[in-house]
């Protein structure tokens, strides 16, 4: 048993001694043959560096807008004073961005009144009165009759009438009637001239053709002081109708 493993041990032994004068061989072959071997080998060329070069390089400006400014309010609350005699008043904080909030007092008011009689100034001087109403009045509408108190028949226009007293006689004393249009002025007649018209009749002559004019007429006394309003009136165009008569009635004495 023993020699059997002897033998073993022993052919290990060779191999292991076979195999390192292979290994040296081959050392001693690479050794001697190693610059034939490397002259294929391609050398690698050496690695160049790169160059720096100082290039100035302008510095970039770029524009600064004006700061903005931010407000940030400040919110001051000042407590409402304790009112004193009054009831009592919670106080209540409205916030007002920097501004000092002052307390109010919200209170019901009592209203006394106490009613004062004011004399009222009585003016002193003579009282002004209203001026008296002119002494006649003409009558409240006109009349249009034929032509009758002449010959001139449709060849004439005119107007023509008397002044009556407070009585309803006629008035005697003589007066001025005084006729006149926008366009053109007819003059003055005296009252009592033409008793046609009646006592105390006029008549002034407008127009020699029928017309639709408008006239106005006025009593006055013979000084020229009007002593009626002036009446207006407007004929109709119609010959059977080209004579309008007017009468004046006295309203009031022509003494005041």
């Amino acid at each position: 048993m023993g020699s059997e493993n002897d033998g073993l041990y022993n052919i290990i032994s060779i191999v292991f001694l076979v195999l390192t004068g292979i290994a040296i061989l081959i050392f001693l072959v690479m050794l001697f043959t190693g610059d034939s071997a490397d002259a294929g080998l391609a050398i690698p060329t050496a690695r160049v560096l790169p160059t720096v070069t100082n290039t100035p390089v302008p510095p970039t400006i770029t524009p600064t807008l004006p700061a903005t400014l931010t407000w940030t309010p400040t919110m001051t609350d000042t407590p409402r004073p304790t009112s004193t005699g009054l009831p009592s008043v919670t106080p209540s904080f409205t916030p007002i961005p920097s501004a000092t909030i002052t307390a109010t007092l919200s209170a019901t008011p009592t209203l006394n009144v106490t009613l004062t009689n004011t004399p009222t100034a009585t003016p002193t001087g003579p009282t002004s009165t209203a001026p008296p109403a002119l002494p006649f009045a003409g009558p409240p509408q006109t009349q249009f009759t034929r032509n009758f108190a002449n010959t001139a028949g449709c060849a004439w226009q005119g107007i023509g009438g008397q002044v009556l007293a407070l009585d309803g006689s006629a008035f005697m004393t003589p007066l001025q009637v005084h006729v006149y249009s926008v366009e053109q002025d007819f003059g003055r007649v005296l009252t009592g001239t033409n008793s046609a018209y009646g006592a105390s009749g006029y008549e002034v002559r407008v127009a020699n053709t029928i017309n639709r004019q408008t006239f106005f007429i006025q009593l006055e006394s013979r000084g020229g002081v009007p002593v009626s309003s002036a009446v207006q009136i407007t004929f109709p165009g119609d010959c059977n109708q080209n004579a309008a008569i007017l009468n004046f009635q006295q309203v009031r004495s022509l003494n005041p």
